[in-house]
């Protein structure tokens, strides 16, 4: 088994993931954007930064994969789940080209993910989802979450990095052997 990750267990759980905001600027034709919002700014900064070391400004080679799944799941508000884990096809690309390397039947890595309920900004998701398709990319971010001065997110601008692809899904298309049925198994525990 070959095990590899773009998610470092023990700074995700320090930032403390506990929200996702959509923004758009405001020229025409702006890049949208997909801010994590995090609730200790620190253990965020390094997540990205980490990031930034390993692959730049862009993720051209799609490191980072990011889902968007909609629809309901046994156990959790009514809403969606933003999923953030290591993209798979990178990986078996990355051990294809490598010297001498062995054939593994089972590749494991980690993933995060985040329930938001359809009351947190569902109209941003509508137009987000529409702005990346026009598009075809937007800025993935952290941000800092303050829950006492009203909920204010602020956006860590300096720390963006260019996607261009994400996966829109339905919880009702997910088979049990899919990527994406992580976030819908760990409702069952």
């Amino acid at each position: 088994m070959k095990y590899a990750s773009v998610i470092q267990d023990e700074l995700w759980d320090q930032a403390h993931w506990v929200a996702t905001a959509f923004a758009f600027p405001p020229i025409e034709g702006g890049i949208p954007v997909m801010a994590l919002a995090f609730q200790h700014e620190q253990p965020a900064v390094n997540i990205f930064q980490q990031w930034h070391a390993e692959f730049g400004t862009e993720d051209t080679d799609e490191r980072v994969r990011v889902a968007i799944i909609e629809g309901e799941i046994l156990g959790q508000p009514e809403g969606y789940t933003i999923h953030v884990t290591t993209n798979p096809a990178y990986l078996v690309t990355q051990i294809e080209r490598s010297l001498g390397h062995e054939n593994y039947s089972e590749i494991a890595t980690l993933c995060r993910f985040n329930r938001m309920g359809t009351t947190h900004l569902s109209q941003g998701l509508g137009r987000f989802k529409a702005t990346v398709k026009a598009l075809g990319k937007y800025l993935l971010l952290p941000a800092i979450y303050n829950q006492h001065v009203s909920a204010e997110v602020r956006p860590l601008l300096e720390l963006a990095i260019v996607k261009r692809e994400i996966h829109f899904r339905h919880v009702q298309g997910i088979a049990p052997s899919d990527i994406d049925a992580a976030v819908i198994a760990a409702s069952r525990q």
